[in-house]
């Protein structure tokens, strides 16, 4: 049972760190149910809690940030990166999605952890994958490690944003002078890659199963 000292007053400031406790949920595709049990809390307890309705307690908050590497200064205030960094001064940051004008306003909060591994690209990054379109060479939530400085030959995975500003994996393929990316799943179609348009196309060089931050 909470002691005095363990609760929380419900202030604004407060009411903030509720929401970003529900963002965290919504971030880790978390059901209510599942999230309040990998914290030791009852469901009915986390839903006032995101409903703004009752303070979190301190001992919440520690157990969040230990269970989803939270940074405790982030949870409190908003400040910093979301994510504490599980290795010091080290590792390529790591994506659920990318902004549609990346690298520009790309922000600290947008990145969810950092990867480190050995042959990993200085200045490269790594992004979740999403979709079918990549099968059976990639998978939904594979990692996609993004090389922005390799140089890209035929027949290499790539990362492009379409016409449509969606960030998207493909094959790289050129057919005499035209550039066509292909998806390997035969349901979806290739397109040109228009080098007037200046689309930012980036190396993809490896793809990682079963890594969750």
């Amino acid at each position: 049972m909470d002691n005095n000292e363990n609760i929380m007053a419900m202030t604004p400031e407060t009411t903030e760190i509720c929401r970003r406790i529900r963002q965290i949920r919504k971030m880790k595709k978390l059901s209510q149910k599942d999230f309040a049990a990998s914290v030791g809390m009852s469901q009915g307890h986390l839903c006032v809690i995101e409903r703004q309705e009752r303070p979190p307690s301190i001992t919440l908050l520690k157990a969040i940030c230990h269970e989803y590497r939270i940074n405790p200064d982030w949870l409190r205030s908003g400040d910093g990166e979301q994510f504490t960094s599980t290795v010091a001064n080290g590792g390529i940051p790591v994506f659920d999605h990318l902004r549609e004008n990346y690298p520009e306003d790309t922000k600290e909060q947008d990145i969810i952890g950092r990867l480190a591994l050995p042959g990993l690209p200085k200045g490269g990054f790594a992004l979740y994958q999403r979709g079918d379109y990549m099968t059976p060479t990639i998978h939904a939530r594979d990692l996609v490690v993004c090389d922005p400085a390799g140089a890209i030959v035929n027949d290499d995975l790539v990362l492009v944003k379409n016409r449509w500003g969606t960030w998207i994996v493909r094959r790289f393929r050129k057919v005499d002078d035209r550039i066509v990316l292909t998806p390997d799943n035969p349901a979806y179609q290739s397109f040109e890659y228009g080098e007037d348009e200046k689309q930012l196309l980036v190396k993809i060089s490896q793809v990682l199963r079963n890594v969750n931050f």
